[in-house]
């Protein structure tokens, strides 16, 4: 039959990877993002953050078979979150600062 449904374990397998593959893209789009939109990517990340840490919960409580997968991208989040950068570390206009420093103004 063309239209039965897949079977519960396959479609919990499929969905194992969506958590860390979301978690990824989080993780890179603040790395990667340019200073006009590095706080809505902060926000999206903690939001990610966030619904890993749930998911995370749900799949360790009903001992399902992906909570190692799942555990793991957590804790990598929770480490990475210490290493996003902030926005005194990258300054919005850095021309602007390399010419108020040439002229002898120091950044407070």
């Amino acid at each position: 039959m063309l239209l039965s449904r897949p079977s519960a374990s396959l479609e919990i397998r499929n969905l194992t990877w969506i958590v860390p593959m979301i978690s990824c893209l989080a993780t890179g789009a603040v790395f990667v993002s340019g200073p006009g939109y590095r706080q809505s990517a902060q926000r999206f990340y903690f939001l990610v953050l966030l619904l890993v840490m749930g998911f995370t919960a749900v799949t360790v409580m009903g001992c399902r078979e992906c909570w190692l997968i799942h555990t793991t991208t957590l804790g990598i989040m929770v480490v990475a979150a210490f290493c996003v950068p902030t926005a005194t570390q990258f300054p919005e206009n850095p021309i602007d600062h390399e010419f108020d420093n040439a002229r002898g103004f120091d950044d407070p």
